[in-house]
């Protein structure tokens, strides 16, 4: 007979099923885009990175 959900005993989550766990002391909420580099690499920039990006590039 096995043992319904109900009745398992609790998950309890040891080192091996923390991949990654940390603090965030304040969350804003920002948002960011998507963007895929001339050399295939794929990096979020937010609008004031893409504004300061274009700033340099048309100089």
């Amino acid at each position: 007979m096995t043992e319904s959900p109900i009745n398992a005993p609790p998950f309890s989550p040891g080192p091996e099923n923390e991949l990654l766990k940390f603090r965030v002391p304040e969350v804003e909420d920002i948002e960011v885009v998507l963007i895929r580099l001339e050399d295939g690499r794929i990096v979020a920039r937010t609008a004031e990175e893409l504004e300061a990006e274009e700033g340099q590039s048309g100089e």
